[in-house]
């Protein structure tokens, strides 16, 4: 025998809502929001309808519901489904729903996909998704367009730092090898510099502990192995964001208004690629800046002169010269070929007025 359904008292008269001609407009569908934040009962609002959804194409989906937690109290809290459940409680998320014969119901987030042409149900949600992506790009780019010439700027002055010191980065690579760079990097603890050494003390085994002794410490270390290509995508990214960039400040309101989606959308990827990359690039020259230093230099001298370094070198700062060589340090060492100290400025942000 079958079970009958309970009816809910206040879910028993279906109501017709108000008709609109068009898609309602923001102001309506905020109005929609803020009552379900307040009350958590979508189908009490006053413009709704819960009549039986009609069939056909899917409908223009206007609005994400989801009743908030703080109002849930299981199937008694929930709201009615105008395709499966129209005198019942069904969902705590769906959606609200522009039908056709242009009333506003609400749908659980799965019903649509057995009620509706899979085709168009699928179209209508990803334009809804679409419509709440192209919003957010629309502000981002209508906060972020007035200031885009000095992250412009910023970002050239990066580059060219950046550019800079790899190449006192490189040469000085060259003169002292990859492979001390290579053990340099395997012993590195933080922002520390260590060797293993052999300890008096035996394993188990009889075999020697070795342990690891930390010979200098050194801010930035992580300057020793950079982004790779981090260059070539930031001056990409300059580039794609200055074919955003609106030169008079107030041609910015109309000229966001005039573009379409997809340029809204492009545009906005480059300002945030152009965002992210900038902000790596500070840390990677804040870590040069505290590396390539005096300071810096003579604790990566003092690791590669240590007497259980696996590859010598040594460093010498004579003002702004930097003289270094592979190998044992020479008690009567020449003055001869020598690196000039990169700008101290990199350990400084830009300002730009």
């Amino acid at each position: 025998m079958k079970k009958r359904a309970y009816i809910y008292p206040h879910l028993e008269e279906l109501r017709v809502g108000r008709r609109f001609r068009v898609r309602p407009n923001e102001t309506i569908i905020k109005d929609f929001g803020q009552h379900v934040w307040r009350t958590g009962s979508p189908h009490t609002w006053k413009w709704i309808t819960t009549t039986q959804h009609p069939r056909g194409e899917a409908p223009i989906i206007v609005a994400k519901i989801s009743i908030p937690k703080r109002l849930r109290n299981g199937r008694e809290t929930r709201a009615p489904c105008s395709i499966c459940s129209v005198r019942a409680p069904k969902f705590d998320e769906g959606f609200l729903v522009f039908c056709s014969d242009g009333y506003l119901r609400l749908i659980g987030h799965e019903c649509g996909h057995d009620h509706f042409n899979e085709d168009s149900y699928a179209a209508a949600l990803k334009e809804h998704d679409d419509e709440i992506a192209e919003a957010a790009a629309r502000s981002m780019l209508d906060e972020r367009l007035p200031d885009l010439a000095r992250t412009l700027i910023e970002a050239r002055s990066l580059f060219r730092d950046i550019l800079g010191v790899l190449d006192f980065q490189e040469r000085a690579v060259a003169s002292i090898t990859k492979r001390a760079v290579a053990a340099m990097r395997r012993s590195r603890i933080g922002d520390q510099l260590t060797v293993d050494i052999e300890a008096d003390a035996a394993d188990e085994r009889g075999r020697k502990v070795i342990e690891k002794r930390v010979v200098s410490t050194a801010a930035g270390l992580d300057a020793l192995s950079p982004p790779s290509h981090l260059l070539g995508e930031l001056n990409l990214a300059i580039a794609e964001a200055a074919q955003v960039w609106i030169v008079h400040r107030d041609e910015i309101a109309e000229r966001l208004a005039s573009m379409t989606r997809h340029e809204v959308f492009a545009a906005s990827k480059a300002v945030r690629r152009l965002d992210s990359l900038i902000e790596t690039a500070r840390e990677v020259r804040t870590n040069m800046g505290n590396l390539f230093n005096t300071e810096g230099l003579a604790a990566l001298s003092a690791w590669g002169r240590h007497g259980h370094c696996p590859t010598p070198f040594w460093i010498e700062v004579v003002g702004t010269r930097v003289y270094l060589k592979v190998g044992l340090r020479p008690r009567d060492w020449q003055r001869g070929f020598f690196l000039t100290l990169p700008d101290g400025r990199l350990a400084q942000p830009v300002i730009v007025s």
